[in-house]
């Protein structure tokens, strides 16, 4: 058996797949020129307000956009025909959906279910 004893045995060594973060996910295959404001991400509704959830049913969707408050600037979702907020998205990289939407990009919140004061969204970019 040709071969050195005493040397480690060799690892075959793996094809490396392009990963790109796309807004907190990160999706295996998909080549590094994909637009990074490209997100789809699913999440629970933080600061919920109870009015504006008493009005929202599953299925339902809801506006993205951005808001500052006490120098804070922050994503909610609101209800369209009344402008009614009905809470704030928190993830991971909060900051690129910011800057996608700073830049033009359009996003809504899909409402995947209502139980008590919680909300959980699926929040995907607007198709052009």
């Amino acid at each position: 058996m040709g071969g050195d004893a005493s040397a480690p045995p060799r690892r075959r060594s793996r094809k490396k797949v392009d990963q790109v973060n796309l807004g907190a996910i990160s999706v295996p295959g998909i080549p590094s020129k994909v637009d990074p404001c490209w997100i789809y991400r699913t999440t629970t509704l933080q600061g919920v307000n109870p009015a504006a959830l008493a009005k929202v049913s599953v299925g339902e969707e809801l506006t993205v956009t951005t808001i500052i408050k006490r120098k804070i600037r922050s994503v909610v979702c609101s209800i369209p025909e009344t402008g009614d907020i009905v809470g704030a998205i928190t993830f991971t990289n909060i900051a690129l959906l910011i800057d996608c939407i700073d830049k033009g990009s359009q996003y809504t919140a899909n409402v995947d279910s209502v139980n008590g004061g919680r909300c959980d969204v699926t929040v995907q970019r607007q198709r052009s």
